[in-house]
């Protein structure tokens, strides 16, 4: 008798609930809201954006843009265009070469200018401080190698694991 009652109070709720402009609504929408998000993404992945790519490279170093420009220029020579029906795949990446000027601010303050005129795309300003090795990551507390793996485990003096004797039973 009493699961009877139960059954009657959710069943009347349900009904209740399917009942309102709210759950149509959200049964209807959800489903044009999903579909149009999934058409709008194969239309935007069949349309990639072909323009150029212009950077502007300031080198302090004097060793980065040389080989920066040619390895852009090999990705393009190699990536750009398709082979059966030569035509452009991905954006083309063009490079100009800055000397840094003395005043750096102004040189950068006009670069971020051309960016907002939409005259230049983006620039990069690599220092001499991209060739020091960076420290080793520490993931969680465990220092890691160069290769992602756990630094070797070592026992601090002390440590419950420094404590034990040879001489002792575990």
């Amino acid at each position: 008798m009493r699961m009877h009652k139960i059954l009657t109070i959710a069943k009347r709720d349900y009904i209740a609930t399917v009942r309102t402009k709210a759950f149509v609504f959200g049964l209807v929408v959800a489903p044009v809201i999903f579909g149009g998000g999934s058409i709008a993404m194969s239309f935007f992945k069949t349309k990639p954006d072909l323009k150029d790519r212009d950077i502007a490279v300031i080198d302090h170093t004097g060793v980065v843009a040389g080989a920066l420009v040619s390895a852009a220029q090999e990705k393009n020579e190699r990536e750009l265009f398709d082979k059966k029906t030569h035509q452009q795949l991905v954006p083309r990446y063009v490079f100009e070469v800055l000397a840094p000027a003395a005043d750096g601010k102004s040189q950068l303050l006009e670069l971020s200018d051309r960016v907002r005129h939409k005259e230049g795309r983006r620039w990069q300003e690599p220092t001499s401080g991209a060739f020091r090795p960076r420290p080793p990551q520490r993931v969680g507390g465990v220092p890691r190698n160069r290769q992602g793996r756990s630094a070797p485990h070592r026992t601090r003096p002390g440590s419950a694991a420094g404590n034990q004797r040879k001489d002792r039973p575990g």
